[in-house]
């Protein structure tokens, strides 16, 4: 099975990882709906762990991360 990324900002994993939580104690979660969004429907997001951060760099405020697991095929995500 393929490896999954998922980008996001530096900081925001600095800011968790400086809590003294672990790496695999940060999620991401997909589909999350509710109604503060503008919408009547409230779905159950789909929380999937960080295995390795790949890449980041603070100047450009990026870090690539290694998903876990693979998400749900619902989830349509690009490959």
């Amino acid at each position: 099975m393929s490896k999954l990324y998922f980008l996001t900002a530096k900081h925001v994993v600095d800011g968790i990882l400086a809590t003294g939580a672990a790496l695999s104690n940060i999620f991401v979660d997909f589909n999350y709906q509710s109604t503060s969004c503008n919408t009547s429907t409230v779905t159950t997001p789909y929380f999937y762990t960080i295995k390795n951060i790949i890449a980041s760099n603070s100047l450009t405020d990026f870090a690539l991360l290694e998903l876990d697991s693979y998400p749900e095929d619902c989830m349509l995500t690009y490959a």
